[in-house]
């Protein structure tokens, strides 16, 4: 199927998180009022209009601690280990979409510090912390520690339009299929009808390793793109399944590298830094769990920075 605007990409969204919640619900909702069944398998309990959801609590970055503490930018670690890039997305974990602001202060006290590291590139939109712009029931994706289609089309289009490129949304393929999603894995076995942009630009997809997703990449070629550019996207799982396919409806070449600044980009840096010798625009995009865990710190003072 295809769509072309946001209202449709919403309602798949919706249709898609009320089958997760006839197919999850009922065993979800036997656990989220037990504060201990939810502690061991690492999860938060939202309510919904739908009924409840779980949130992704620490996973292995001890994120709900950090995410409630002051925490100064490590700028210094920051531009020593990475690639000069135009724009750097930081993807709210969904907890933090759900969290009051005031108490959940991580990210946002990291944030006043950036403004000192990095001089005048936090003021002039270098770091982009997409919010989630509309309802839970349409912009997360139920069962799953991401967010969903609408989402990441609101981020394509706020960072296009930030880098002064053609917005206009063309027509844009979705692929619905049975996915099971990580957090409702963690009790139980099902899967539901989920959408994934799915992009038929598609010209090559290496694994570094065989079961390993750090070091795939990606190389999408759309001819009749409305942006003659070549866009050079590094980021994780977000950038794999949410944005890169997305983006490539929109530019003529995306390169695509699955990995992180915080590893110097590994096995894929030498070919990364030859790749964007030819890029008009370079992105880089971080999960809020690995951008507090590799390039934030504890700080009592909380507008310094490294």
């Amino acid at each position: 199927m295809w769509i072309s605007s946001i209202e449709e990409a919403a309602e798949l969204a919706l249709k898609g998180n009320e089958a997760a919640m006839t197919t999850y619900g009922p065993d979800f909702g036997a656990l989220a009022n037990d504060p201990a069944a939810l502690e061991d398998l690492d999860l938060l309990s939202l309510q919904t209009q739908l009924g409840p959801i779980p949130l992704l609590k620490n996973g292995a970055n001890n994120y709900w601690d950090r995410a409630h503490e002051a925490r100064a930018f490590r700028a210094a670690g920051f531009k020593m280990l990475g690639v000069d890039v135009d724009r750097f997305l930081v993807i709210r974990e969904t907890a933090g979409f759900a969290a009051t602001r005031p108490e959940f202060s991580a990210l946002n006290t990291a944030l006043v510090s950036m403004a000192d590291g990095m001089n005048t590139a936090a003021a002039d939109g270098f770091f982009m912390i997409p919010d989630l712009g509309g309802p839970f029931e349409t912009h997360l994706r139920f069962f799953d520690s991401h967010p969903n289609i609408t989402f990441y089309l609101q981020t394509a289009l706020h960072l296009l339009e930030g880098l002064g490129l053609d917005v206009t949304i063309p027509d844009l393929k979705i692929h619905q299929r049975d996915y099971a999603g990580d957090l409702a894995a963690r009790f139980g076995s099902a899967a539901a009808p989920t959408c994934f942009f799915q992009s038929p630009f598609l010209e090559s997809e290496i694994a570094a390793d065989p079961g390993r997703n750090t070091g795939r990449t990606r190389t999408f070629e759309n001819p009749a793109a409305a942006n003659d550019v070549h866009l050079v996207l590094i980021g994780d799982s977000h950038g794999y399944s949410g944005l890169s396919g997305l983006l490539s409806f929109f530019v003529r070449r995306l390169t695509y590298f699955w990995a992180s600044r915080a590893s110097k980009y590994g096995g894929l840096a030498d070919q990364l830094h030859t790749t964007i010798r030819t890029a008009d625009f370079v992105i880089e995009e971080s999960a809020e769990r690995f951008f507090l865990r590799n390039f934030s710190k504890p700080a009592s003072n909380v507008t310094g920075a490294e």
